[in-house]
């Protein structure tokens, strides 16, 4: 029987490291999957077709590509121009025992995947709104210091304005955070038994048991692994929680979102 598995959650929120693991225990996430950078060394482990298709929709509907920016309410569904895409795409796995991907704007369609894969099992991994915010500053940080991805005239724009830049960063930061995370909530409420939510470092620190309750729950029959081998501790920076955090968003509703993520979320 064709299974397939979706791996979501926010930017910044550990899925590429959950996509290796996954990969190493036995679900096949693609062939073609985007190679490693300064802010992801081990590799994104994106297919990117999944990648370049939700860019696509995303440039349809007059949003930002990277899904982290705009105007986004509840699920977004799929333009009539992508969906011939995403047709041709599951075409391509209908062959697969055991199938999925890894793709942060994956959760932004959740609703639209499932209607399109009404068996498919999804895995929602979230992280502390504070270390996901950080580690986007930080990545914007470093794109700014050595011009990654920018123009000489655009990186002299944001260098000239990044007293005011940072700021709207760290809002875009906590406002996608709580958006990509509501999505998973709903998914969850509309689809009890198809979705697994995870806080991440549970997820890392007891892999093996959560794997176990993964194939109980979905009837797969994924692989346990040695984590250690794959998961450098040292390239996931996790927050103390001391000193003063500027959040310039409504710290109300980032706890009652994470609140909510912790009642739900399969601890072991």
């Amino acid at each position: 029987m064709n299974q397939s598995i979706i791996i979501a959650g926010m930017h910044r929120s550990g899925t590429s490291l959950s996509g290796n693991l996954l990969e190493q225990s036995g679900l096949f996430i693609g062939e073609r999957l985007l190679s490693g950078g300064f802010d992801n060394k081990k590799g994104h482990f994106e297919d990117l077709e999944i990648l370049s298709l939700h860019e696509k929709d995303l440039k349809l509907k007059q949003l930002d590509t990277r899904g982290l920016t705009g105007n986004i309410k509840g699920s977004l569904n799929f333009e009539q121009e992508t969906n011939v895409l995403v047709d041709a795409f599951l075409s391509k796995r209908k062959n697969q025992v055991i199938w999925g991907w890894k793709e942060p704007r994956t959760t932004l369609y959740l609703q639209a995947w499932k209607q399109k894969l009404p068996n498919a099992k999804c895995i929602a991994i979230y992280r502390h709104y504070d270390e996901v915010e950080d580690s986007l500053i930080r990545r914007y940080r470093r794109k700014l210091k050595y011009g990654v991805g920018m123009s000489f005239t655009v990186r002299l724009k944001h260098i000239l304005l990044y007293p005011i830049n940072i700021f709207i960063k760290k809002y875009e930061a906590y406002k996608a955070w709580c958006i990509y995370n509501e999505n998973i909530l709903e998914f969850k409420k509309q689809h009890t038994d198809a979705v697994i939510v995870v806080e991440l470092n549970h997820f890392l620190n007891n892999y093996n048991n959560i794997i176990v309750n993964v194939n109980k729950q979905f009837k797969t029959e994924l692989q346990q692994i040695d984590v250690d081998k794959i998961f450098e501790k040292s390239l996931l920076k996790n927050s103390d929680g001391n000193g003063l955090k500027i959040r310039v968003f409504s710290k109300k509703r980032l706890d009652s979102v994470l609140g909510k993520l912790n009642d739900e979320s399969l601890w072991i």
